[in-house]
């Protein structure tokens, strides 16, 4: 646990993103959980609370933990660090993978669409 920074305030984010072994979240409410969609998008692996729409992102391939269990947070994370550097890559291209197939532009245009015309249909607005 040597090599834990805090940075402060920074622009530079998706840089640091991409430089971070490990992405955690220990947030107690998020909505949908944007910032843990960016840092799979940046293959990073992912332990974060269960707050807002977390686990709905968050994907097989990572842990979530009950808000406010901090004990079980620590150990997730410490646990995460220690997968080897070649286990932690295989899971982060996982999470792209995960995100960019269920969460990319075009994957969510593309249910926004199907959605629309079902219940289109089924109220008669369109033929």
């Amino acid at each position: 646990m040597d090599k834990v920074f805090f940075l402060g305030q920074r622009s530079d984010i998706k840089e640091l993103m991409c430089a971070a072994d490990l992405f955690v979240l220990s947030s107690e409410w998020e909505g949908f959980g944007l910032v843990v969609a960016e840092a799979m998008a940046c293959e990073r692996p992912v332990v974060a609370t269960d707050s807002g729409g977390v686990k709905e992102v968050v994907g097989p391939h990572n842990d979530v933990i009950p808000v406010s269990n901090h004990i079980l947070l620590a150990e997730k994370i410490a646990e995460t660090l220690k997968i080897d550097d070649n286990a932690r890559k295989i899971i982060g291209m996982k999470n792209r993978e995960y995100i960019v197939s269920n969460f990319s532009i075009k994957t969510i245009v593309s249910e926004w669409e199907r959605l629309y015309f079902k219940y289109s249909k089924r109220n008669n607005i369109i033929d």
